[in-house]
């Protein structure tokens, strides 16, 4: 019954293993789609698009009259407002009677509090730099245009995206004719006033300037980052240049990485909105019903079959060790102390391997290196605390000839403030 009780532990872990690999598995995503907005024709692009107190909001973009296709066909830039609400079990676009401040297209949009941040793109003629709040009130259904904070120059088809409250756009043409650029600012969203806003600049990647790239929040397993893939890098009189490598920039540590060169494959995706999905997940919407998924890997290197093995070994020792020494224990004192025969170097280890593990040896050190010495400082108290415990703790316990603290608050006070403490640490 020992041999079985001990090896438990090897059969749970085996399982274990076998049931983790069933998170691999790929699911295919399913696209549906809404009726058209209601203008003729509905072919529609680079419109500032999100959702503000449970509606889907599509303000401004450029229409295609003649043309579906995004070359050759004349282009008309729209001011107008759509709104698609929910009614009942259906979903029905309406248009708003408010128009937006510029006929234009090709800017950036961000849910805030205070609305639908609309801010950038431009016009038939020119770049804009104007933001602007589109704010749907439920109760009127209504919605009301408010300005917002400015770009510091004008820019359009540059990437974007929210990460931890704040805004970031990257890249983008600041002249309709002109070169790509490498812009990179951020957008502080802090305070409940729009009008305290401010942008400030950030160093840009390492790598050419790109414009029509597309930008996207999502966590890369430690922290959110700003992910920016691909584009498009556009120089006057010449033939635009695709650029399919991707970067990410990591707020908290101000720090840009190539995480992609695209010099074996190139990346399928140019001039679009990417979407966080989970916590490791980024999704690109291609031509219907195509969609592109990318997973974070979030960790180098996965549990393999050696791995597995070795540990399920770790854990064989132990229970072999354990019931070994088994049968020398004859009562509880036996148990919890050895019989008074263990040696101070054993159980100076013994104690010392107690309060370490290895997220004391691995963990630690890596968050320590990726972020600051905040985690590191917390473990050096350890030599704070140890003269205290070595010198007054220990031989008071000793002296009394008790096990735990918990049977010391027997002593001291009662059984009921025992069980009350021991209970909880087990909880809390």
């Amino acid at each position: 019954m020992k041999v079985f009780l001990s090896l438990l532990p090897v059969f749970f872990f085996l399982n274990y293993v076998q049931a983790e690999n069933q998170h691999f598995n790929y699911s295919i995503i399913q696209i549906t789609s809404a009726d058209s907005l209601p203008v003729e024709p509905s072919h529609f692009a680079g419109a500032y698009t999100g959702t503000d107190d449970g509606v889907v909001i599509v303000a401004g973009g450029v229409n295609f009259p003649d043309s579906v296709s995004l070359e050759g066909g004349t282009r008309r830039y729209c001011d107008e407002i759509f709104i698609l609400k929910k009614a009942g079990d259906e979903y029905q676009w309406e248009k708003a009677a408010e128009e937006i401040p510029y006929a234009s297209a090709y800017g950036g949009a961000v849910e805030t509090p205070s609305g639908l941040l609309c801010f950038g793109g431009n016009t038939t003629n020119e770049s804009i730099s104007e933001s602007w709040f589109i704010d749907y009130n439920p109760v009127t259904e209504h919605i009301e245009i408010k300005p917002g904070p400015a770009l510091p120059l004008p820019f359009t088809h540059f990437a974007f995206a929210e990460v931890n409250g704040n805004m970031y756009v990257a890249g983008g043409i600041s002249e309709l004719s002109g070169p790509s650029g490498k812009h990179f600012l951020r957008l502080l969203m802090t305070g409940s006033n729009p009008q305290h806003w401010t942008w400030e600049k950030l160093s840009s990647w390492e790598g050419k300037p790109r414009a029509f790239a597309t930008g996207v929040g999502q966590s890369d397993g430690a922290s959110n980052c700003f992910y920016l893939f691909s584009g498009k890098n556009v120089q006057p009189g010449k033939e635009a240049e695709i650029l399919n490598e991707a970067h990410v920039f990591d707020p908290y540590l101000n720090r840009w990485s190539v995480i992609f060169d695209g010099k074996q494959k190139a990346f399928p995706f140019v001039a679009g909105r990417a979407f966080p999905v989970g916590a490791a997940t980024i999704i690109f919407p291609l031509s219907a019903p195509d969609t592109l998924k990318i997973t974070i890997d979030t960790e180098s290197r996965h549990l393999g079959f050696m791995d597995a093995v070795v540990v399920a070994l770790y854990f064989l020792v132990l229970s072999v060790m354990g019931w070994f020494f088994s049968k020398r224990q004859k009562n509880t004192n036996d148990y919890f102390k050895g019989g008074g025969r263990v040696p101070w170097w054993a159980a100076g280890l013994s104690i010392f391997g107690t309060a370490l593990s290895a997220i004391t040896f691995m963990a630690i050190p890596a968050k320590t290196f990726a972020a600051d010495w905040s985690y590191f400082m917390l473990n050096m108290t350890i030599f704070m605390v140890a003269p205290l415990i070595v010198f007054l703790f220990i031989p008071f316990y000793r002296k009394m000839n008790i096990t735990t603290a918990y049977e010391y608050l027997e002593v001291r006070f009662n059984v009921a403030e025992r069980l009350i403490s021991s209970l909880s640490f087990i909880l809390f």
